[in-house]
């Protein structure tokens, strides 16, 4: 009877969690254009401010839908005209990845602007929004979620769905209907340019599943995975049914509308043309007068001979783009002929491009095709890439043919075209020459190289300074060189500043620092640390990788925090290459000083995969994070070497370090 008893309540705890002020079953998330027919057999969509007309929402809300809008309501988007209505003090820094302004939620221009548009768009229809960027203003938590509650206030009966910013929940939750957990069970790795399963960060989940009961807001699961891939599409949804969630499924651009029907087209035997479409060798100047006009457009280097071919290599933003002639508009495989070798990304992506203006560089749909995975062979290699026919938008008309146009990112492309092109190109490349694998300690004349003296008495980790910790300092970081992010924000040594200090012997490298920091702030654990107060260590193990690129295989990020002094206790981390073990292996300890805190570890040599002896030549680098905000965040960075920490896991910019004699 117990038995019963005990399955009757966890499935009404999990209907609790599901009981959300509006009552859904089904949603979407959806950035592209038309589909309409299919959006409205969602119960819930959210969408761009163009996708619907006025009937079309009006056609959904008679049918009991809920179409949703997206809005910004922390930052303000490059070329905004309400940039230039707010005070200045009321704007913060710019996000470097999407280059918008973060704006203070306490300002009542900002308030005002964004109330404004609220209401025009549910004047035209839609019955609510999808509140972006909530974890972006400067001025905390507390303002943010005052903002949020004058939002619910002014508009009562609207649908308030907030994206992410799950550390603001506790004070948000209760102004809205549901949050968005975007990457919950799926993501997109950019490292490898695959779909693969997310980081299950267990302690998260239940938290928001108290708060959800709590508060009674509902959780929207958003994960990624190729459409052909069945096992990992239904691992996602059935993972966020799970845990109380309601899932949607969808590719990297959110240009498709994933339904039963899109999913079984994809995962069909399907015929694709391969000679639909005309050539073009990336090695000669693009011309846009050749007869079937394919050229290439953009951000491009000069052509770069390279033995038997040429190649041009993408920039790392997202201009970079071929324009190809198909003979037909039918389902199409192009192939790439491109060199194997990182260049300014881990890894190459491509992508098509539609229904836009060429000339302006603006294109509204995207949708993403492939992600090629970099090597270091610096060998030529073929790809192909399949294009649905649905997905070909004719970019010029005018023109004879069927013109489209690929994106890429970081790539060395030598050749476009169809199987026979690319069957040619490969012809005129000689194979690659072999490449001297001895090691070479590059020169870094701008990055200090690092000596670790060997010893015969391992200190004990327990964050107090020994005094055989004061001959084996290797860093002192206390002036404007040594910061290397968020600059702005340094107020000088007494706000952040570290004494750096390292020995090793054949077992394990011992890490010593001693950190000033005028305000002490850690709030959270595992994944999460780098939101307080911690140190970052990074590691790159193999000389035989000597030139730029980000983190791979035998690279590793590592993340020590001091816990808050209180419940939160010291802790280890590897976020690169994640294991959910191999961390526990590593010992820390933190001391509370007057000037800040001290912090001590040990790491195993095992876990690095290295065996050691003395003059043994790697890579790495040390930095020092602070936090003085109340809400979890990543500010100020110190660093050994001053442009790693803008420059995530860039391997040429890791300090040289040698393992000294004993």
């Amino acid at each position: 009877m117990k038995r019963y008893l005990m399955i009757v309540v966890f499935l009404l705890i999990v209907l609790f969690v599901l009981a959300a002020r509006v009552k859904i079953d089904s949603f979407a998330v959806y950035y592209g254009t038309g589909n309409f027919e299919k959006l409205k057999n969602f119960d819930l969509t959210i969408v761009a401010p163009g996708t619907y007309s006025a009937d079309q929402l009006d056609e959904m809300v008679k049918a009991g839908k809920y179409p949703v809008v997206y809005i910004s309501v922390g930052e303000l988007a490059p070329g905004d005209p309400a940039y230039f209505s707010i005070n200045p003090k009321d704007l913060g820094t710019v996000n470097e990845i999407w280059g918008s302004t973060r704006v203070a939620a306490s300002s009542r221009a900002w308030r005002d602007i964004v109330i404004r548009r609220i209401r025009s768009q549910l004047e035209r229809g839609f019955t609510g929004i999808f509140m972006d960027t909530v974890d972006s203003n400067p001025d905390g938590v507390g303002a943010m979620a005052d903002f949020i509650r004058e939002i619910r206030d002014t508009f009562p009966d609207m649908i308030i769905i907030q994206n992410g910013a799950f550390d603001r929940l506790e004070k948000t939750g209760k102004y809205i209907d549901f949050v968005l957990w975007e990457s919950f069970a799926t993501t997109f790795n950019f490292n490898t340019a695959r779909y693969e399963k997310a980081f299950i960060d267990d302690l998260l989940i239940k938290r928001v599943q108290q708060l959800s009961k709590k508060d009674g807001f509902g959780v929207l699961s958003l994960s990624y995975a190729a459409p052909e891939d069945k096992e990992l599409r239904t691992f996602a949804r059935n993972f966020a049914r799970k845990c109380g969630f309601i899932p949607y499924v969808s590719t990297l651009y959110l240009e498709r509308v994933y339904d039963a029907e899109t999913e079984e087209k994809f995962q069909k035997p399907v015929d694709f043309l391969d000679n639909n479409v005309l050539g073009i060798d990336l090695g000669a100047p693009g011309d846009r007068s050749q007869e079937f006009y394919s050229f290439v457009y953009g951000e491009w280097s000069d052509p770069v001979y390279d033995g038997g071919h040429s190649y041009r290599e993408a920039g790392i933003g997202w201009n970079s783009f071929v324009v190809l002639t198909l003979r037909e508009k039918a389902n199409t495989s192009v192939y790439i002929l491109y060199k194997d070798e990182v260049g300014n990304l881990p890894a190459g992506y491509v992508f098509l491009i539609g229904e836009g203006s060429l000339a302006g560089n603006v294109f509204a749909k995207r949708i993403f095709l492939k992600g090629l995975q970099l090597g270091f062979s610096g060998e030529y290699k073929r790809e192909k890439i399949d294009i649905w026919e649905e997905d070909i938008f004719d970019i010029m008309p005018e023109k004879e043919g069927i013109q489209i146009a690929l994106g890429f990112r970081g790539v060395k492309v030598a050749q476009l075209g169809s199987s026979s092109d690319i069957k040619l190109a490969e012809k005129l490349i000689k194979p690659a020459e072999k490449k001297d694998l001895s090691i070479e300690i590059p020169s870094k004349p701008d990055i200090a190289t690092i000596t670790i003296f060997y010893t015969d008495e391992p200190p004990t980790i327990d964050g107090v300074m020994e005094d055989n910790w004061k001959n084996y300092m290797i860093a002192v970081l206390n002036d404007e060189t040594s910061v290397g992010y968020l600059e702005s924000l340094w107020d000088g040594p007494e706000d952040l500043s570290a004494k750096v200090y390292s020995m090793w012997d054949e077992e394990k490298l011992y890490l010593f620092f001693d950190i000033t920091d005028d305000r002490l702030r850690q709030t959270q654990q595992g994944v999460n640390m780098w939101k307080g107060d911690h140190v970052e260590l990074w590691f790159d193990t193999s000389f035989l990788d000597v030139k730029a690129k980000p983190a791979n295989n035998d690279d590793f990020q590592i993340g020590l925090s001091t816990g808050d002094f209180d419940s939160l206790p010291p802790e280890a981390w590897i976020w690169v290459p994640f294991s959910d073990e191999a961390f526990k292996e590593i010992c820390v300890a933190a001391t509370k000083t007057e000037q800040g805190y001290t912090l001590e570890a040990s790491i195993p040599w095992s876990i690095l995969g290295m065996e050691v002896k003395s003059g043994l030549v790697f890579a790495g680098g040390f930095m020092v994070s602070d936090t003085d905000t109340d809400g979890p965040s990543q500010e100020t960075i110190i660093s050994t070497s001053q442009k790693l920490p803008a420059n995530w896991g860039m391997t040429n910019l890791f300090n040289n370090i040698v393992l000294g004699n004993r």
